[in-house]
């Protein structure tokens, strides 16, 4: 700072009444006055003067509009995305104490605040994200004097292609594309399939169909039969029955006589339904039921009442019901109305619990 001498010899120093210093030094005598050192008011120049890619000089013109800087910089910087290694170079001028100079940067849309005072005169910024930049540079003199007015300059790193709208666009059109190209083959695949399916279920309903009408046929046919022998039995019983004398031989021979009409009753009214596995249990108990009064009480008034919730059973369970209801309408027929004329007989069917009948 215009301290002249590099070697002082030893005890060379002294302090005059005017408070100046002396300092006898190799290269002469060296006054220092207070008086006449005054404070450095005078703010630095800044300026850019290069920017470096990658730490490596760069001619960074093809991405810009021309130069309009002493250092060549470009105008309308627009860098690509991989190319967002930067080193931005700049230099203050301080005449009086240069090597006193120091620095402060921002780059803003990047940094929030200015960077810690330093001396060097170089930055250098990595991995800088797609958007619009502004780097910001200023100095600072030997006396703390900052120059008002930042050195800057505006670059933009451009979007990838991947994040651009238009390419955002092309691949939603190309999944568009695809889906609905997929969604239309297999529209059509399905219909085709639906199409074969429907034909393979008619010609197999057709043919269940015409099986169920066979086996149906075959069913009425068997019940039928079953119906007729049954009566042929029944005939021969009768037959039979005239050559008898006993008396209780011919009970037996009429009981039989009963359970099988009975059988044949339930079998008569298979082959007329429509239902082959249930039969209406009303209007079989109605038959039975009178038939029996028929044949055991003919010149008596005998009327029935029937309580019946159970519309339809099988034939599993209508034939011992039937046997049953039998061995009890013939010996309430028998038994019950001697010496009357008329009377009635009441019977009572429901279900109960745990898949049971009341009877």
């Amino acid at each position: 700072e215009g301290f002249a001498g590099i070697e002082c010899n030893t005890r060379s120093v002294c302090k005059d009444s005017k408070d100046r210093l002396w300092f006898g030094t190799i290269a002469g005598l060296i006054k220092y006055d207070p008086g006449e050192d005054f404070p450095n008011k005078i703010e630095p120049k800044i300026m850019i003067t290069g920017i470096k890619l990658f730490l490596a000089e760069a001619d960074l013109l093809e991405y810009g509009q021309g130069s309009g800087f002493w250092y060549k910089l470009p105008n309308s910087l627009v860098l690509p995305h991989d190319k967002n290694h930067l080193t931005f170079e700049y230099a203050g001028i301080n005449l009086k104490v240069p090597n006193k100079t120091k620095y402060q940067f921002m780059l803003e849309g990047f940094d929030k605040n200015w960077s810690p005072v330093t001396d060097k005169r170089e930055t250098t910024y990595s991995n800088i994200p797609p958007g619009k930049y502004n780097f910001k540079v200023r100095a600072m003199n030997n006396d703390k004097v900052w120059n008002e007015v930042p050195a800057g300059f505006s670059f933009e790193i451009d979007v990838p292609v991947v994040k651009t709208w238009w390419f955002y666009l092309l691949i939603a059109a190309a999944i568009t594309t695809v889906v609905s190209g997929f969604l239309k083959w297999r529209t059509k695949q399905l219909n085709e399939m639906t199409q074969l399916l429907e034909e393979k279920v008619a010609k197999r309903t057709e043919e269940i169909t015409l099986q169920k009408n066979e086996k149906e046929i075959l069913i009425k046919e068997i019940h039928h039969r079953v119906k007729n022998n049954l009566q042929v039995i029944n005939s021969l019983l009768n037959i039979q029955s005239n050559y008898i004398k006993d008396e209780n031989v011919l009970g037996i021979f009429k009981k039989s006589q009963d359970r099988i009409k009975s059988m044949s009753l339930i079998h008569e009214k298979l082959y007329q339904s429509t239902d082959l596995a249930h039969i209406d249990i009303t209007e079989y108990l109605n038959l039975l039921v009178h038939n029996l009064i028929k044949s055991y009480s003919a010149d008596k008034h005998i009327s029935l009442n029937l309580q019946v919730s159970v519309k339809k059973l099988t034939i599993d369970t209508l034939i011992p019901l039937g046997l049953i209801i039998n061995e009890l309408i013939t010996n309430s027929l028998k038994y019950a109305f001697e010496g009357k004329t008329a009377g009635k007989i009441f019977i009572f069917f429901d279900t109960a619990e745990d898949r049971m009948y009341k009877l």
